[in-house]
């Protein structure tokens, strides 16, 4: 929704009325706004009201997420692994690959 989209208030109204979106505080209230914001997904003709009501719906099944499953911090030498090596061309991404070096010394050989 742009901001320049004009919402017509009663419309927008009688939305709000109707699903009554408001923090999400169980499981049973977050299907029921999932579900909601799904179907306001599906539909490819929606209002900008729709659209309002479908962000709305974003933040608090967001909120609910995010208080409900949280993510584990984690410290930032510690998140250094695998992917952080094979960045720095320090291991090779193919399991068991063998380096690049070793492949074209191998081909150099063959040339011979």
């Amino acid at each position: 929704m742009s901001a320049a989209t004009a919402i017509r208030e009663r419309i927008y109204a009688r939305l709000l009325s109707k699903y009554l979106p408001r923090p999400i505080r169980t499981a049973a209230e977050y299907k029921r706004f999932t579900a909601l914001l799904l179907e306001l997904d599906e539909d490819e003709h929606s209002t900008p009201e729709q659209d309002a009501l479908a962000e709305m719906l974003t933040l608090l099944i967001k909120d609910y997420e995010e208080r409900r499953y949280p993510l584990p911090s984690v410290a930032p030498d510690k998140s250094k692994g695998a992917a952080t090596e094979i960045l720095n061309g320090r291991r090779s991404a193919a399991h068991g690959a063998a380096p690049p070096d070793s492949i074209s010394k191998a081909r150099g050989a063959r040339l011979r």
